[in-house]
């Protein structure tokens, strides 16, 4: 007799697979209706990831159109399996998949639109800030210069920052509209922090030196996050930018902090 986790891997074969023959045998009933009924299951995990990849990615799916779209997502979901029981982590590496994807060459925004679009979903269904690791400015403005120099803050998760060459939030904006505005790539690039307020998911532009500064702050300390920042812009004001965005940092648990 068959042990069951082999029948379960000849199964996702012929399932995620498409390898009807990896149930041969193991079946009831005349083969051809088994593969048949075989078939049924596949066909369903496919299109449920199909339509995973519609919902993450409606400005991919405008942009390209029903037919081109719908090629796109058949051919991701052959080359990846999900990884997860929960649909809503699949489609991760999607934008990786368009850049890879020679007929696309054309359109060298479109993997940026996706890439914002997958943060757009990822921030939606985000954690909420562990209270204990909120940030407040009364925390902030009793630490001495030297407390202040070690300080570690990383974004909250349901905040990330974003930038391409492209300008891809207009792009997406405008494709909110029943009838998108013209818009040409030379409009430059965009920079911007994606955070959840409420149930909506919202973009805020930033400026280079914010963006610098909100960068660094995965690898560096606050002060020199700053630093950085200052090369960018010389009237970056520190004490304004963390005013602004504290409610979308945090203290770093996984570093040391006074």
């Amino acid at each position: 007799m068959i042990a069951l986790a082999q029948l379960q891997q000849r199964f996702a074969a012929a399932v995620i697979g498409g390898d009807a023959a990896a149930l041969d045998g193991l079946l009831a009933g005349d083969p051809a209706q088994a593969a048949a009924r075989t078939a049924v299951y596949s066909n369903n995990h496919h299109l449920g990831l199909r339509e995973a990849l519609a919902a993450i990615y409606p400005v991919v799916a405008r942009l390209l159109g029903n037919e081109c779209f719908e090629l796109l997502t058949r051919n991701y979901v052959s080359t990846h399996a999900k990884t997860s029981g929960n649909v809503l982590d699949y489609g991760e590496y999607f934008a990786d998949h368009i850049d890879a994807t020679e007929a696309l060459a054309g359109l060298p925004y479109l993997a940026d639109v996706a890439r914002l679009e997958w943060l757009r979903h990822e921030v939606g269904r985000a954690a909420d800030c562990d209270p204990e690791r909120s940030l407040s400015l009364a925390s902030l403005a009793a630490l001495d210069d030297a407390a202040l120099a070690q300080l570690r803050l990383q974004h909250v998760p349901a905040a990330r920052i974003y930038r391409s060459r492209f300008p891809v939030l207009q792009i997406w904006q405008i494709n909110q509209d029943a009838e998108p505005a013209p818009l040409t790539l030379d409009e430059g690039g965009v920079k911007c922090l994606v955070r959840r307020a409420g149930l909506d998911v919202r973009f805020d532009v930033l400026s280079d030196a914010q963006f610098a500064f909100l960068d660094a702050l995965d690898a560096q300390p606050v002060c020199a996050a700053a630093e950085l920042a200052l090369h960018a812009d010389p009237q970056f004001d520190l004490a304004m930018t963390l005013a602004r965005w504290q409610s979308w940092l945090q203290h770093d648990a996984t570093r040391s902090n006074p």
